[in-house]
């Protein structure tokens, strides 16, 4: 399979492994990928025990630890063992080293934490205070009222070597420890080549908790012009945050943003009135759809639903439109450049064609809903017949 595979939902992989296959076949797969110029090789294995009998799809635990062994050493001619998760979001989380992560030293005295900044007027009860989450220090940070203007605690922006190096489209991964009576959040900036520092993105708003917590945020992708980067957290609402045990990881380049109908996606047949799920799969960041189905081979489409969760179920009802064939479509709401429709039209109800009498005593004609206009754009419904589009009624006049 190519790295990405041609189409993230079906990821081509080699058959079963079997119980006739030896070593030197488990091997054969790998190296005729390294000598076609590399790949993805998905090998499956479905069963493994010492006495697999007449089971076809079984080997024993020996050859599976022979073929891992065998890979280790293939590591020095680039050939790596890596998750789905890794190949398709390109490199694992990486870590990235923070100066003083835990808040411990504060060889100046000035109540900060080496290579770190407080932004905003500390309150007396506020600053360099024990009672740390994993040592012995931690930061804590006061805002009296909302108009005061934000505090901060974030990596110095006047000492170069505190800021990590950035590396421009990847995403970073920002964590630490937390307690707090109100919501802070985790913040992040970047520093050009010239020399500017430019506030890049804000995390979501954190849930209040009374004993440390985990905090996670994954920052969207660094600006092309990014070379190094500050983390820290931002307490914007009247209250207090106390803060220890930072990390910061590369995450890597992330896939493209992709989008996939999956169900209706061509060849079904539903009723009007039905609740029909509509589904779908995402890839990246598709944190919310526009949901919309058309009748017209999509020409126009008929919304069903807008800014809609991507992660939670949809369901349709079915509109009385028997005999009809039709199409789903689903965007992301951010970028309608991410969009998928189903393969295929599928069908709502039973098809009736009903007599329509001439008012002047004409050949009775049926009355046809569908598509296509023309035959050279005809599609096949179940049972291998074609349809025509919708028409105004014609009465043949004698």
């Amino acid at each position: 399979e190519s790295i990405p595979p041609a189409n993230l939902f079906a990821v081509r992989s080699t058959r079963p492994v079997q119980r006739t296959d030896t070593l030197a076949d488990l091997q054969g797969w790998v190296m005729a990928a390294e000598n076609a110029g590399g790949g993805w090789v998905h090998i499956v294995f479905h069963k493994l025990e010492d006495d697999c009998g007449n089971s076809p799809n079984c080997i024993p635990p020996s050859l599976l630890r022979d073929f891992v062994a065998w890979l280790a050493h293939r590591k020095a001619l680039g050939t790596v063992v890596k998750t789905h998760q890794e190949v398709i979001l390109g490199n694992a989380a990486t870590p990235v080293d923070l100066p003083n992560p835990s808040l411990e030293s504060d060889g100046d005295g000035d109540g900060a934490p080496d290579c770190w900044q407080v932004d905003g007027a500390e309150s007396p009860g506020a600053g360099r205070m024990t009672g740390g989450h994993t040592g012995t220090y931690v930061h804590r940070l006061e805002l009296p009222r909302t108009s005061d203007g934000p505090r901060a605690l974030s990596l110095s922006s006047s000492d170069v070597a505190c800021a990590p190096a950035a590396l421009p489209n990847h995403r970073y991964r920002i964590t630490f420890g937390y307690r707090s009576d109100v919501h802070p959040r985790a913040e992040l900036s970047y520093r050009t080549a010239a020399g500017a520092w430019r506030s890049w993105a804000r995390g979501p708003h954190l849930a209040g908790a009374s004993d440390w917590t985990q905090a996670t945020w994954d920052a969207p992708p660094l600006p092309a012009d990014a070379v190094a980067l500050r983390v820290g957290v931002v307490l914007d609402q009247a209250g207090s945050v106390e803060v220890d045990d930072f990390a910061l990881l590369n995450a890597g380049v992330p896939v493209g943003d992709t989008l996939l109908v999956v169900s209706p996606n061509g060849g079904e047949t539903v009723s009007p009135g039905d609740e029909l799920a509509v589904e779908w799969a995402t890839v990246g960041q598709v944190p919310e759809v526009d949901v919309a189905y058309s009748v017209d081979q999509g020409t126009t489409w008929v919304p069903i639903g807008s800014a809609l969760d991507s992660a939670l179920p949809l369901s349709w009802s079915v509109p009385p439109l028997p005999g009809v064939w039709a199409l789903v479509r689903v965007v992301s709401a951010a970028n309608g450049a991410v969009s998928d429709v189903s393969d295929a039209p599928f069908l709502i109800g039973e098809e009736e064609l009903p007599l329509v009498e001439s008012p002047s005593g004409g050949t009775p004609q049926v009355t046809d809903k569908g598509w296509p206009e023309h035959e050279e754009e005809s599609r096949l419904r179940p049972g291998g017949c074609s349809q025509s589009p919708s028409l105004p009624l014609v009465w043949l006049v004698a």
